[in-house]
């Protein structure tokens, strides 16, 4: 699939809850080690940083031996839950709290698109089985909207967050379908806003200090000329 559409970039994400089934291991976790996928295709280990416990970065060399083709793939997981559970037919599937440290984890995916020029697809999935996440399961699709969100943030000085749920929706029609969720993004760009402006903040945090993401994206004189 990566090297068909020309995808080289893999999020994964985790939940509070252990689901069942989770989803198998489909990546060599040691270096030099290659995992064959099929026939025809070799998985290799050849970088792996663990960031703060929070995060763990992967580089593997994906090879289709049919085709003598090789191409970089970068793996992202983020260890810290984003919701409670990924059933999203049960009520229950509520966002966890929101941290710094989600910011910290879309600005490394980012930095790495942008420094390596591919603006290109990016395959995100949960530990859960691969089934429920079809139509869009509560952690993909609220790690979708907050990415989204924060490009729209980015390019458009603005968001429209019902508007770009529903646009969300009409691909994968169970992504964001509580309230909770809904709140969790308003709080995610109302925390990225705040925390981005107030300078106090700013040189206190190491969070935001450290962020490869760009907290300054939208200039002063911009805010004050809207104000």
């Amino acid at each position: 699939m990566f090297i068909e559409h020309d995808s080289n970039c893999i999020v994964q994400l985790h939940t509070i809850t252990d689901s069942s089934p989770k989803c198998p291991i489909y990546y060599p976790n040691d270096f030099d080690t290659t995992m064959k996928i099929g026939s025809t295709t070799l998985l290799k280990l050849i970088q792996k940083d663990v960031i703060q416990e929070k995060m763990i970065i992967r580089e593997f060399c994906l090879t289709d031996t049919r085709e003598a083709l090789s191409k970089t793939i970068y793996h992202f997981e983020y260890l810290l839950p984003i919701s409670a559970n990924d059933e999203f037919e049960n009520g229950q599937c509520l966002p966890s709290i929101l941290t710094n440290s989600l910011f910290d984890f879309i600005g490394y995916i980012n930095k790495r698109q942008h420094t390596t020029n591919h603006d290109r697809y990016i395959t995100v999935h949960s530990g859960y089985d691969y089934l429920p996440i079809i139509n869009g399961g509560p952690s993909c699709s609220i790690f979708c909207m907050c990415v989204m969100l924060l490009d729209q943030l980015k390019n458009e000085h603005a968001v429209d967050i019902f508007q770009r749920v529903r646009a969300l929706q009409r691909q994968r029609v169970a992504m964001i379908t509580s309230l909770a969720q809904y709140e969790y993004l308003y709080e995610m760009i109302l925390k990225f806003l705040e925390e981005s402006f107030d300078l106090a903040a700013a040189k206190s945090s190491p969070s935001l200090n450290n962020s490869v993401y760009d907290n300054n994206m939208i200039d002063q004189e911009d805010i004050h000329d809207r104000l």
